[in-house]
């Protein structure tokens, strides 16, 4: 971990005069994932949002890989390396597996990438046997790994996920957790919305909590305190 991959400073993120996000910052290493938990509410997604450019901010800047991004758009930032796993999976359901990935590497453009279709199947084998099947007709679990192997496609220098094993059974969310480890390992650093403090405490090397938008706790998943300090801020 040599340096920040994304550095979030003083980000303020408002809605019609409701502030969800209130000066948050952090920083997101090389080839590291980092976590952010919270109760529902807390401003995670808005916070994610903002960070890939879907979500204006009114306040604060980003900066991917210490260039300042914070006045372009999503995609303009996909193409600079950040990529997006959004919430409810959002593949394309009436294109096939195999068109879903082929739209997902038009980001990478003038860069190279690790993960090219074939590097991302090899990544994610349960794939292969769908490519011809419309993405609609896959299971959840299948749309979720299709929804990851589709941002890797467009080779993110930052990977954001927002919550990714949500509605998974146990070992689907163990094979999220596998993937997460992996492309961190192999250099991509992802940025983590979580609501399972297990999940993050497998996969992340910082965790920060976030409560009614503002950063209150912030530690390495060993804390002894980490799971009292989550628990307190999804009570207060």
């Amino acid at each position: 971990m040599t340096g920040a991959a994304l550095s979030l400073s003083e980000l303020v993120v408002s809605y019609g005069g409701i502030t969800a996000v209130h000066g948050v910052s952090f920083e997101v290493p090389e080839a590291a994932c980092v976590g952010v938990l919270g109760a529902n509410g807390a401003g995670k997604t808005s916070l994610l949002r903002a960070a890939g450019g879907l979500e204006p901010v009114r306040g604060g800047r980003v900066r991917l890989n210490g260039t300042d991004v914070t006045g372009k758009d999503a995609a303009a930032r996909a193409r600079a390396g950040l990529g997006h796993v959004l919430e409810g999976r959002r593949v394309f359901p009436g294109l096939s597996v195999r068109d879903n990935l082929a739209l997902g590497a038009t980001a990478v453009r003038a860069r190279s990438s690790k993960y090219t279709v074939d590097g991302v199947l090899a990544l994610l084998p349960e794939l292969a046997p769908h490519l011809g099947k419309v993405a609609g007709a896959l299971s959840g679990g299948q749309q979720q790994m299709l929804a990851i192997g589709r941002a890797l496609v467009g080779g993110p220098r930052v990977l954001l996920m927002d919550e990714p094993t949500n509605g998974l059974s146990p070992a689907l969310v163990n094979r999220v957790e596998e993937i997460i480890v992996r492309i961190t390992e192999e250099g991509t650093a992802v940025l983590l919305v979580e609501q399972r403090l297990e999940v993050a405490k497998a996969v992340c090397s910082r965790v920060h909590i976030l409560q009614r938008g503002r950063l209150v706790g912030s530690s390495t998943p060993a804390d002894p305190d980490l799971d009292r300090d989550l628990q307190d801020a999804y009570l207060s």
